[in-house]
């Protein structure tokens, strides 16, 4: 494993576990396992370090990864996933949702 991504992975992690208003924007309202995420994140970083040389997600990898892991959730408000559900679908184990627009 790249020493880089697990850096990466690991001050990702203590950023969202200190501030609890950044973990409260990203995950308010939905039910992600946390160790899913980060697993999910490692694996965007490893694509990240082959393709740019670095592991930072942009915000819509961030976004990716957390409508994939939220397609299907019950969210508290159920307008959060409404539109969504519409426009993503799964079509491959281990992958993003693609878009149907």
């Amino acid at each position: 494993m790249n020493v880089e991504i697990e850096i990466y992975v690991r001050k990702l992690r203590e950023f969202f576990n200190t501030d609890e208003q950044a973990r409260s924007d990203m995950f308010s309202g939905y039910n992600v396992n946390l160790d899913e995420f980060f697993k999910v994140v490692k694996k965007q970083a490893e694509v990240n370090i082959g393709l740019h040389g670095d592991p930072t997600l942009t915000t819509n990898q961030m976004m990716d990864i957390m409508m994939m892991l939220t397609i299907g959730e019950q969210a508290i408000d159920d307008r959060a996933n409404q539109n969504i559900e519409k426009v993503f679908k799964k079509l491959l184990d281990d992958m993003p949702p693609f878009c149907m627009n």
